[in-house]
């Protein structure tokens, strides 16, 4: 006599997802309660501003044997070369530096840059990409983005800066910066 075969239930088999390494760039030192931030402001020095930018490893993996690409603006250079980077060929904005290792959750130390910005800019924006092992494919459409807003001081031209007067800044000045306050109260709220 056949006797026929029990009917056992197989649950569904979860596939896990893929582990990469994830990074998201940010200025050094981060916020006290670690936000990291995209949006800095700093003063024109004798002509050059001096940044500090790191990256934290937000995906589910280590990051093995890697590199961060870092690009400044076309019109921008760099005042000094940053420790630990090299240069391109004929690519004088951008700047390579390599690393071994970076843990889920942890950072890059920070690695200073000193840029010469345009004159009569009022900002710049750092251009950044990586790889890694375990990262996925380089995004070259879609590079992340830091900002630097530049600070002028009253009444002098800093690079070029808006023009105050004796009494403090110039409507301009004043404008800008609103339309800056505003913009920055708004991303806090979100």
């Amino acid at each position: 006599m056949n006797v026929p075969a029990p009917i056992v239930n197989i649950p569904p088999q979860r596939v896990p997802a893929p582990t990469k390494a994830k990074f998201k760039f940010s200025f050094w030192p981060i916020s006290p309660d670690e936000r990291l931030i995209d949006i800095i402001s700093k003063s024109v020095e004798n002509g050059v501003v001096t940044v500090a930018l790191t990256a934290k490893n937000v995906g589910n993996a280590q990051a093995d044997n890697g590199q961060i690409w870092i690009q400044i603006c076309d019109a921008c250079k760099f005042a000094e070369e940053p420790q630990g980077t090299t240069t391109p060929p004929d690519d004088p904005v951008v700047r390579r530096k390599r690393f071994d290792k970076l843990h889920m959750g942890s950072y890059f130390e920070g690695t200073t840059l000193k840029v010469i910005p345009p004159t009569g800019a009022d900002h710049f924006t750092i251009l950044l990409k990586y790889a890694c092992e375990q990262c996925p494919p380089i995004e070259n459409k879609n590079p992340q983005k830091l900002r630097v807003n530049l600070n002028c001081r009253p009444r002098t031209l800093a690079n070029g800066c808006a023009v105050f007067n004796q009494r403090g800044a110039s409507q301009s000045a004043k404008i800008s910066f609103t339309f800056s306050l505003v913009a920055w109260l708004r991303e806090g709220l979100r």
